[in-house]
């Protein structure tokens, strides 16, 4: 049926034909508590042939209706338009004349096609539609996604959505929304090439000085030239000079063609360089090098980077100091083998365009102490305020300093007084772009018995991989329970909370990195030793969260948030990695920033 769906349209709504599959025993004669023997011919089940006319027939009203629905659906006029679609959201894409919107689609029994109203500024009655026949996957009903094309993404569009059916019902426009959403701007284009751009060479450095072009065929799509750099070759263009501040983040779009030994970009104020490896085959020396990039793209394709230039600036050279010229490099010093190559287009400064934090609020009311089960208790009602310009859909965890927490928006809480201190309440909201903010507030209470001191363990590399794993290994023969056993007594079960390094992905996903000698992994499944350990928090930010790239990465990080196991230390982007971890022991939260 798949296969004879394509052949028609593999996103269209209606199959070639409707297959019904009827349970062997309805759901009514359950629920009326008949027995088989009172349903079936002889008591027979599953249905045997003796029964199939029996089930039929009590089936017929329902594949009489479906059939009359096939055959007659088009002559029958269906007067309910479709109900309007809500949660579209615009994101600019990567791509300067491309825009990227979501939304969460509506279900409708006649469905012809999704139509999207898009205009520069504001929507009028007259500003233009497009649907199927411009996109043909808008005639998919279930579709919650469309890429547009050929919209200057750096201009504020404007887009609405709504469905439409066969009989030229239309439900009710959406929400109006911007890809540039309130207290944002379009990024600012710090370099882009054309033929007239000076290419300048890189003294002693620019062995194959002719080995480059501007390239006016090979660009990003929607994009002007890039620039070609296909020997030993090390090339700069001079800018017009920007002072970065610790927030400014830049973003480079390059293609590698082929590897060479290094291929990277780098960012000079005249005096001092800072150089970001993209790929290569080379080890390089972090003393001179950022290599935090290299191999994390794929080849012969377009990839983007995020460089956070201003908090590296600082971080290498204490200050900050304004830049004005760009370095691209295809370093091949071995001449035994060819050069790869690589391109590069435009470079922006993205920072007026980054996601905003949400601000969190707290406000809570307490009730009276009360006497339950001889426990002294007291209930607690939580409202929280977030406000947040550029998302419209968050998600809420409460920790309530007790060691109890909450996924709700306005959430009620029981305390049970049993410490002679405050309890720290948490809120931390992450917004649809990622971003979270945090809310606090201290809750005073009558003082119960004291449950202080609060212990801390700390504990460093956590390895369980490489032989442990081998068919005559601990882990293997014994269990990684085994691994734990000797030193359980002294760390998980010695302290309220306990700390340690996770030198190893729990994955079997990614591949590994390409620049890495040594690379780390083992099952997912050890990662019930951590439990058995008592292992409350991990910290991710070592030297090889990063050995099986981005897959394992996201792996390990989901696995840990699954048993209810802290981490930081890591993420997609600088953001993710600085985001604290979390923990409530005896009425205090503690961050952990590792």
């Amino acid at each position: 049926m798949t296969h004879l769906q394509d052949l028609i349209n593999g996103y269209s709504v209606y199959e070639p034909w409707v297959q019904v599959e009827m349970d062997e025993k309805p759901m009514l004669f359950d629920s009326l508590d008949m027995p088989d023997e009172m349903v079936y011919s002889q008591g027979s089940y599953p249905t045997s042939v003796h029964n199939f006319s029996m089930i039929r027939d009590y089936y017929k009203p329902f594949i009489q209706a479906v059939d009359n629905y096939l055959i007659h659906w088009e002559t029958t006029s269906d007067i309910t338009p479709p109900d309007s679609i809500s949660y579209l959201m615009a994101y600019n894409m990567d791509n300067p004349d491309q825009v990227y919107l979501t939304w969460s689609p509506e279900f409708d029994t006649n469905f012809k096609s999704t139509e999207i109203q898009f205009d520069l500024d504001s929507i009028s009655i007259n500003s233009p539609i497009i649907d199927f026949n411009d996109y043909s996957s808008l005639q998919y009903m279930r579709l919650n996604n469309q890429t547009i094309i050929g919209v200057n993404n750096s201009e504020p569009w404007f887009f609405r959505i709504r469905a439409k059916d066969h009989f030229d019902n239309a439900g009710p426009w959406s929400v109006t929304v911007s890809n540039i959403l309130p207290g944002h701007s379009p990024p600012d284009t710090i370099l882009m090439f054309n033929e007239s751009t000076i290419i300048e060479s890189i003294i002693d450095e620019d062995i194959d000085g002719n080995d480059y072009s501007v390239d006016t065929v090979n660009g990003l799509p929607g994009i002007s030239p890039s620039l070609a750099l296909f020997g030993n070759t090390w090339k700069s263009v001079q800018i017009d000079s920007f002072l970065p501040d610790s927030t400014t983040i830049l973003q480079l779009f390059s293609r590698v063609d082929s590897l060479s030994e290094i291929q990277a970009i780098g960012f000079s104020d005249g005096e001092k360089t800072l150089r970001y490896s993209i790929a290569g085959t080379e080890m390089l020396d972090i003393e001179e090098w950022i290599p935090v990039y290299q191999g994390s793209g794929q080849t012969r394709i377009w990839n983007s980077y995020n460089i956070p230039i201003g908090d590296d600036w600082v971080a290498w050279f204490d200050s900050l100091s304004a830049i004005n010229e760009i370095q691209f490099i295809n370093d091949n010093d071995d001449t035994s083998r060819a050069s790869g190559s690589i391109h590069f287009s435009m470079i922006l400064d993205i920072s007026p365009d980054l996601p905003i934090s949400p601000s969190v609020y707290i406000d809570y009311s307490l009730g009276d102490i009360r006497l339950e089960n001889n426990q002294e208790m007291v209930s607690a009602s939580f409202t929280s305020t977030v406000i947040d310009s550029d998302s419209y859909n968050f998600t809420f965890h409460w920790e309530f300093g007790d060691g109890n927490s909450s996924n709700e928006i306005h959430p009620y809480h029981e305390y049970v007084l049993l410490d002679d201190h405050d309890y720290t309440v948490i809120l931390t909201v992450e917004d649809e772009t990622g971003q979270q903010g945090w809310g606090t507030a201290m809750i005073q209470v009558d003082p119960g018995e004291s449950s202080f001191p609060l212990t801390l363990n700390f504990v460093g590399d956590i390895m369980m991989g490489r032989r442990f794993e081998d068919d005559d290994g601990i882990i293997s023969t014994l269990g990684v329970n085994a691994l734990y056993e000797p030193t359980s007594e002294i760390l998980g079960l010695a302290a309220d909370v306990t700390v340690a390094n996770l030198e190893i992905l729990l994955s079997d996903q990614g591949y590994p990195h390409p620049t890495k000698s040594i690379v780390f992994r083992c099952a997912p499944a050890n990662v019930g030793g951590l439990i058995y350990a008592g292992i409350d928090v991990v910290s991710l930010a070592n030297n090889h969260i990063m050995d099986y790239m981005e897959p394992a990465m996201i792996q390990t990080q989901n696995l840990l948030s699954e048993v209810g196991i802290h981490h930081s230390g890591a993420g997609m982007d600088s953001y993710e990695a600085y985001l604290p971890a979390m923990i409530s022991r005896k009425g205090q939260t503690i961050s952990f920033l590792i």
